[in-house]
């Protein structure tokens, strides 16, 4: 009696062990195809791409952008100019003329930041 329950508390121990095994060999055959798949991703790429920040040219803004700019001149925070014309920061658009911006014209922009980072003008030319 005795010599069967140790035989199947090894064969238990056993089987656990081998569950442990094949469930490693598994997870282990999986990361490997993932390491190969990695790598015939990487060879198949090409070499000639390159990624860059640089912004190939000035920003343009049609005039009505300038316009819904200077609508939205408060939650942007910053002054506004367009060509001579200088919009505050604080201003009340309700009673401001805006006829004097061409709504067919493209502006060149302009960001002037201050010395923390924050936007302080836009500049439409």
């Amino acid at each position: 009696m005795n010599d069967s329950i140790e035989r199947s508390i090894l064969l238990g121990a056993m089987l656990i062990v081998f569950i442990l095994a094949a469930t490693s060999a598994v997870h282990s055959l999986d990361l490997q195809n993932k390491t190969f798949q990695a790598f015939k991703q990487i060879n198949e790429q090409d070499k000639r791409l390159f990624t860059t920040l640089d912004v190939g040219g000035k920003e343009a803004y049609s005039g009505a952008e300038v316009l819904q700019s200077i609508r939205q001149i408060k939650s942007i925070n910053a002054d506004i100019k367009v060509e001579n014309t200088i919009f505050s920061k604080d201003l009340d658009i309700d009673v401001t003329d805006l006829s004097m911006i061409d709504l067919n014209r493209n502006y060149l922009v302009t960001f002037i930041r201050a010395t923390n980072g924050d936007l302080s003008t836009v500049v439409f030319n």
